[in-house]
């Protein structure tokens, strides 16, 4: 396998990753907000 190959395979699977990780990091601060948790 090239790296062509695995950056082909990979880039998708990763991105989706991170945009579920940034979605949970604002429902996060989102329902610190709207609960009036603290942030520690």
């Amino acid at each position: 396998m090239t790296t062509r190959h695995l950056e082909t395979i990979w880039a998708p699977r990763m991105l989706g990753v991170l945009t579920i990780m940034a979605a949970l990091i604002f429902l996060a601060h989102g329902s610190q907000k709207a609960f009036r948790f603290s942030g520690v």
